[in-house]
C-alpha cells in the first residue's frame, strides 16, 4: 500500500490530524512539473489555490522589502552601525515565530474544538489575554550589564516552554478529545495561557535593549515586526499545508532561536566596540 501511495501520480495519502488537508493532493515537488500546471489549470489538484497562495506571498514578500528592508538601506540606517543589524533581525524573528504558532494552533485546534469559530476565539482570547499580561510584567525590567540576567532568564523559559508545548500538545489533546465541548475550550486556554505569557515578554525585552543600543532604529523595529508578521501570516499556510501543523509550528520555534541568538550576539564585545567608537 505504501509503495502504491508513493508511486501514485498525485498525493493519495490518508489525512492525519496533523495535517487533515484532505483537499491537497498536490506534492511539494509537483510544483516543478509542467505537466501538473497544464492539467491543473482546469480544475484538478488544487493548482489554482496552490497558484494563489504562491502569488499573495510574492506579493507581501515583496511589499515587505519595498517598504520595511528597502528604505532601511536607502536611508542608511542599518549600515549605521552594526549593533542594528541584530535588532533588525530579533524584531523580524519574533514576528515571524509568533504568527508561525499562532496559525498553527488556529488550524490545530479547529479538529480539536470541532469548529473554526470556536477555534478562533478560543486561540486569539487567550493569546491576546496572556500575551498582554507577559508585556505588562516587563516593565519593572532593569537593564542591568550588557546582557541583564533577568532578560535571559525569562527569554530561556520562553524557549523552554514552546518546546514542552510543542512535545506534550499532541497528547493533551489525545487525551481530552473525547471530552464535551466545554471540557476542551477549558483544556485549550490552559495550555496557551503559559505560552502567551513568555511569548508577551518577548517584544517588550527586546525594545527595552534596542531603546539603549539603538534608539534610532526603534521605529522602525515596530514596522520591521509588523511586516514580518503579516509575512508569517500566508508562509505558515503553505507550510501547513506541504508539511504539516506541527512544522508550521516548530518552524516559529526555530524562530525565535535565531532571534535570541541575535538579540545575544547584538550585546558581543566586538558590535559594543564598533558602537563606541561612532
Amino acid at each position: 500500500l505504501a509503495k502504491v501511495v508513493k508511486d501514485f501520480p498525485i498525493n493519495i495519502s490518508a489525512p492525519r490530524d496533523d495535517n487533515p488537508f484532505f483537499f491537497h493532493v498536490l506534492r511539494l515537488s509537483d510544483l516543478f512539473k509542467k505537466s501538473v500546471w497544464k492539467s491543473g489549470l482546469d480544475g484538478w489538484f488544487n493548482v489554482k489555490a496552490v497558484l494563489l497562495l504562491g502569488v499573495l506571498t510574492t506579493v507581501v514578500f515583496v511589499l515587505t522589502v519595498m517598504f520595511i528592508i528597502l528604505p532601511l538601506i536607502l536611508k542608511g540606517n542599518i549600515g549605521r552601525s552594526l549593533d542594528s543589524i541584530p535588532f533588525v533581525l530579533y524584531f523580524a524573528g519574533i514576528g515571524l515565530g509568533f504568527m508561525f504558532i499562532e496559525i498553527s494552533q488556529l488550524q490545530s485546534l479547529i479538529i480539536f474544538l470541532g469548529h473554526p469559530t470556536y477555534s478562533l476565539s478560543v486561540v486569539l482570547f487567550s493569546l491576546l489575554l496572556s500575551t498582554g499580561i507577559g508585556s505588562y510584567l516587563t516593565e519593572r525590567v532593569q537593564l542591568n550589564g550588557q546582557l541583564p540576567l533577568e532578560v535571559i532568564i525569562r527569554l530561556a523559559l520562553l524557549l523552554g516552554i514552546l518546546t514542552v508545548f510543542g512535545l506534550v500538545r499532541r497528547y493533551v489533546m489525545i487525551e481530552f478529545s473525547a471530552s464535551v465541548t466545554p471540557v476542551r475550550i477549558l483544556v485549550a486556554v490552559l495550555m496557551l495561557s503559559p505560552l502567551g505569557f513568555f511569548l508577551g515578554m518577548a517584544f517588550p525585552l527586546g525594545m527595552k535593549m534596542a531603546q539603549r543600543n539603538a534608539a534610532h532604529m526603534t521605529p522602525w523595529l515596530w514596522g520591521v515586526n509588523g511586516a514580518t508578521s503579516v509575512l508569517a501570516s500566508v508562509l505558515a499556510i503553505a507550510v501547513s499545508l506541504f508539511f504539516s501543523i506541527s512544522a508550521a509550528f516548530w518552524a516559529g520555534v526555530a524562530c525565535y532561536v535565531l532571534s535570541i541568538g541575535a538579540l545575544i550576539a547584538s550585546q558581543s564585545p566586538a558590535l559594543q566596540e564598533g558602537e563606541l567608537q561612532q
